[in-house]
């Protein structure tokens, strides 16, 4: 006769079975989603261009560390595996973290932005001024998720009478710097918002690199509208470093007034 497991009962073996096969590791790799919790604790990932492993470095010594950790660094982390059952997902729980340097994300985005700069792209006299209270405004964006879904809360909460274009467009992996690029070409040409708005979620990782690549990252012939592009990526880009989207207008129009939103 077959067993039959609980999922709790299969995942306890589970457990069982990964922390007694390893002890204390050391592993390297570039962090990513650093996020301390109100707790105290810092939860962040480890990866390299294959695979990625959580990690958590609970208070008690994440406390004593006096390291800054930030997207993109390089770490070498000590611990051991375990496996955190309410989400069925193994994790390093850290005992000691160090800096092993800064990794390939930044240094390929560093370089990126010292050739951009040498360019003159980030010179202000490129920049567009912001209008106030704009009418309209086209968002260059993933067609589902937490992004788009949060432009339009707060775009319901300020500025109700707003008008929002969503242009969907892949926002990472292979073929997204043109899929962003072209989208941007579209609402220019066919002057479709006073601002535009590209954005993407995410911490810093190889997926936000459409951001400062070349498509993006260059002259936009003709723009007609500001351009803002805020990003979870640190800015390193032309595209990161334009003005957020907390520069909308905060007003209050007549209650009457809704937020429109177009799809292209």
């Amino acid at each position: 006769m077959e067993r039959k497991y609980t999922v709790s009962e299969l995942t306890d073996l589970i457990k069982s079975a990964l922390e007694g096969q390893f002890g204390e590791v050391v592993v390297e790799g570039e962090a990513s989603n650093c996020k301390p919790s109100s707790a105290g604790h810092l939860y962040f990932s480890l990866k390299d261009a294959n695979a990625v492993i959580p990690c958590v470095f609970f208070k008690g010594r994440f406390g004593r560390r006096s390291i800054p950790l930030r997207d993109g660094a390089l770490l070498r982390v000590r611990g051991r595996l375990s496996v955190y059952p309410p989400r069925g997902a193994y994790q390093i729980v850290c005992d000691d973290i160090e800096l092993a340097g800064e990794g390939d994300i930044l240094l390929l985005l560093e370089r990126r932005k010292r050739a951009l700069a040498a360019e003159g792209l980030f010179d202000e006299e490129r920049k567009k001024p912001l209008p106030r209270f704009p009418a309209s405004v086209a968002v260059v964006t993933a067609k589902t998720g937490a992004v788009i879904h949060d432009i339009i809360t707060t775009l319901r909460r300020r500025s109700p009478n707003i008008r929002v274009v969503l242009l969907p467009a892949a926002v990472q992996g292979e073929g997204a710097s043109a899929s962003i690029a072209a989208r941007i070409r579209q609402a220019n040409y066919w002057h479709l918002g006073e601002v535009l708005i590209v954005a993407r979620g995410g911490g810093l990782s190889k997926t936000s690199f459409p951001f400062p690549m070349r498509p993006l990252s260059g002259p936009s012939p003709g723009r007609r509208f500001p351009l803002s592009a805020p990003s979870a990526t640190i800015p390193t880009g032309r595209s990161a470093i334009m003005p957020p989207t907390s520069a909308l207008p905060r007003r209050r129009p007549p209650p009457s007034w809704q937020v429109k939103t177009g799809l292209i």
